[in-house]
């Protein structure tokens, strides 16, 4: 269907009237921003015949139904605890249940005006129908990582917020797979806050079939004497932009952002990072 058909629908979710808004200005903004507005990049990129056409139907088998796991496991949105574990150390929630714990905090991000400025997160902004919130508290040290596993068959637009608090440390492991070769277009917006003197530690593969169109935004701010170990790896996707933003925004504060692509035959690859102190 046609995106103004799509975020129709979504518009008609249970969300506070100011998403719905923030929603729709998003998607304005989508399609009147140019694929890029740097002139480092208007020139070279391969999204300047970029059609939206949304197919969702995202309706797959759930491989690992029965999880037994020493990792927090996070697969296609469903929650997975090891046994005994002591959930008090981590706080992780589905986007409902954070529009009503935290709608102040959320609305304060994505009310950011950087979100209107990119045509593509502009998109994420607008059609994103999945998002999850992981907050580890003060003083919290988490001993097992989080694997975050998304597979998926149709369009999804998804949103990851990461907090983590002072003298704090998080280990994620997030992997993109696809089942089909159908067409599909999949895109994320990953938002980091670490407080001070926090640690994250976060590793990002994208495995996608060549028929996927994937985009994704991470963006970082970084407080004192915090610490980030970004580790991504690109091997799928027919066409694939990458953005990420680290900001050092406390003193002592550092990012360690590593990116490693292998393509091969027809695939495209438009990454770009930036770190501002």
């Amino acid at each position: 269907m046609e995106g103004i058909e799509y975020l129709k629908q979504i518009l008609e979710f249970n969300e506070p009237s100011w998403v719905k808004e923030f929603r729709s200005k998003s998607f304005e903004a989508f399609e009147n921003l140019y694929p890029e507005n740097s002139n480092i990049f208007k020139h070279q990129t391969f999204f300047n015949n970029f059609k939206l056409n949304i197919n969702y139907n995202n309706i797959i088998d759930n491989p690992r139904k029965n999880i037994e796991a020493d990792s927090i496991v996070i697969l296609n949105d469903i929650i997975y605890y090891p046994k005994d574990m002591d959930t008090n150390k981590i706080e992780i929630l589905n986007w409902s249940d954070v529009i009503k714990k935290y709608e102040n905090e959320i609305k304060e991000m994505l009310e950011d005006e950087d979100n209107l400025n990119d045509k593509f997160l502009a998109l994420n902004n607008a059609m994103f129908n999945s998002a999850i919130l992981i907050r580890v508290p003060k003083n919290t040290e988490l001993k097992i990582p989080v694997q975050i596993i998304n597979i998926d068959n149709s369009d999804n637009f998804r949103k990851l917020f990461i907090i983590v608090d002072r003298n704090s440390k998080l280990k994620v492991y997030k992997e993109n797979l696809s089942l089909s070769q159908n067409e599909i277009i999949l895109s994320e917006a990953i938002e980091v806050f670490l407080m001070e003197n926090s640690q994250l530690e976060f590793t990002d593969l994208q495995n996608l079939h060549n028929n996927a169109q994937y985009f994704v935004t991470k963006r970082v701010v970084s407080g004192k004497d915090s610490k980030a170990l970004w580790n991504t790896g690109m091997l799928g996707g027919g066409k694939v932009r990458s953005r990420a933003f680290n900001t050092l925004s406390g003193d002592g504060s550092s990012v360690d952002y590593t990116e490693i692509i292998f393509g091969a035959g027809s695939q495209k690859f438009d990454s770009y990072s930036s770190l501002d102190h």
